[in-house]
């Protein structure tokens, strides 16, 4: 049978302590994490782990390929910057941010496609994520967006504004985003009568 693995793996361990600073950037995510377990079930595997602390993680394609119970990338140490990178893969989730890197990571300037079962999910406290692209102009569809009918969202999340269209103003590596055109949730609504 073939045993799940994942692609890229930078840990020290799932509390993300140990390895400090690391930078992951201008990379091209494209193979298949996971395969069929012992009874013959699919079973996937994280494509790309990255447990550190303060780690930068910028400017990289994720186009690879997994299935059930799996993400793109995967983080789990605190103080992550996750900004200009492109989800477009196939998995459950693109991005997962544990509860230890919540509070203080920045999930921002990213392009996710609307393939996943949920473009990200937020295990931990509020997370700013902020800037984003989601699939729609509507925004994500989150339970502080209900009109939202982009990619899902999981989680205690900031997420407006959002970025208005999936236009990438580079030809470098990663999501170079046009700020021009964003949107906001609203913070208050005004009725009349006619």
């Amino acid at each position: 049978w073939n045993v799940p693995r994942q692609l890229a793996v930078i840990s020290s361990g799932s509390g993300g302590v140990g390895k400090y600073n690391i930078t992951f950037t201008c990379n091209s995510v494209s193979g298949t994490a996971g395969g069929l377990n012992p009874t013959n079930a699919p079973q996937g595997n994280t494509l790309v782990t990255i447990d550190s602390v303060g780690s930068t993680i910028e400017n990289n394609t994720f186009t690879g390929v997994t299935t059930r119970f799996a993400e793109s990338l995967r983080v789990r140490g605190p103080g992550a910057n996750i900004a200009g990178n492109t989800f477009a893969g196939s998995s459950p989730v693109a991005l997962q941010i544990y509860s230890a890197a919540a509070a203080t990571a920045q999930v921002t300037n990213n392009s996710f496609a609307t393939n996943y079962s949920a473009a990200l999910v937020n295990l931990g406290g509020l997370l700013n994520a902020q800037n984003n692209w989601w699939g729609s102009a509507s925004g994500p569809a989150h339970v502080t967006n209900p009109g939202g009918s982009g990619a899902v969202v999981l989680g205690s999340v900031d997420l407006s504004p959002w970025l208005g269209s999936a236009s990438d103003v580079s030809g470098s590596c990663g999501f170079q985003q046009d700020l021009g055109l964003v949107y906001y949730l609203p913070d208050h609504l005004i009725f009349s009568v006619q």
